[in-house]
């Protein structure tokens, strides 16, 4: 119905790009249909459903979290086997996992549980439930605690080929009953010893799930043992872009931009003028989120 209704408006499409991510599976579809660059609709589904995302990677020898699909018909006994198994992977012996619906972003109902009672009230709370887009939890995913300074990578691609235009330094702690809040985030300077070892693992990532064209904001746990996907967004980093000012003044650039320019669009800085990674910064730079 959406490619019928774009064809009768009076347009020359150029691109389509996914403005956050409920519009990641739609964007693939449209560019798809309209023959304008894009990623496909082939490996749409594992880079939103945060289930198959992880299986992707696993798929692909990249190295990712282990992980278990939760519906409402699945017991207890297989949360408690899963929590297990990762008690005993985790040298502190803990065993705690992180559980997330399927398909939610913006950290909603992202929580540790540190118990199996608190992850059969998880199932029973979250599964069936709806997110803040309006669309129904069906399952939820269970994953391993990555313990580890977590990260964001923005990239823009064309053609296969990744920039890496920003990597940000998060700083989430627990408050308000909540354990993952953003407090703020820093841009991570190209000569950190982090810096190469998160682009280098965000671009197989990149490669594994298909991506082509358009802009990605990954998020990166970087834990003893290497590198691990927390999640993809094939979509423009967040937060309302109040990101685009820092990142102009501290690197000379910004993910909007240099993503218009991949699909062909003069807007300033082109895309071929950016370096695979950005080797400098201007000022060091970051915001501070203000938690209530």
């Amino acid at each position: 119905r959406t490619f019928s209704a774009l064809r009768t408006l009076d347009c020359v499409y150029v691109a389509v790009i996914a403005g956050s991510e409920p519009g990641v599976i739609l964007t693939d579809a449209i560019a798809e249909h309209l023959h304008l660059p894009g990623n496909g609709t082939k490996l749409s589904p594992c880079r939103r459903d945060k289930f198959l995302m992880i299986n992707r990677l696993h798929d692909c020898q990249v190295d990712a979290a282990q992980q278990l699909l939760v519906k409402s018909s699945t017991p207890a006994a297989a949360l408690q086997q899963f929590m297990d198994e990762q008690r005993l992977r985790d040298p502190k012996g803990n065993g705690w996992v992180v559980a997330k619906p399927l398909n939610g972003c913006s950290g909603e109902d992202v929580v540790l549980c540190r118990s199996i009672d608190d992850a059969c009230q998880y199932q029973a709370r979250v599964v069936g439930s709806t997110n803040q887009y309006g669309m129904p939890n069906s399952a939820v995913v269970f994953q391993e605690f990555l313990v580890g300074t977590e990260y964001a990578v923005d990239t823009v691609s064309r053609a296969g080929k990744h920039k890496v235009v920003a990597v940000w330094d998060y700083d989430k702690r627990p408050v308000n009953g909540a354990p993952f809040v953003y407090f703020g985030q820093r841009l991570v300077h190209p000569t950190a010893p982090e810096f190469m070892t998160l682009c280098d693992y965000t671009c197989s990532a990149l490669d594994a799930f298909g991506i082509c064209f358009g802009p990605t904001h990954t998020e990166v746990r970087l834990t003893a043992a290497g590198p691990r996907l927390v999640e993809i967004g094939c979509r423009l980093h967040g937060v309302k872009a109040a990101w685009v000012r820092v990142a102009d003044e501290a690197i000379g650039y910004n993910q909007i931009t240099i993503s218009l320019s991949a699909y062909g669009l003069s807007v300033g800085t082109h895309f071929d003028e950016v370096p695979d990674r950005y080797t400098d910064l201007k000022a060091h730079a970051g915001h501070v989120f203000l938690v209530s």
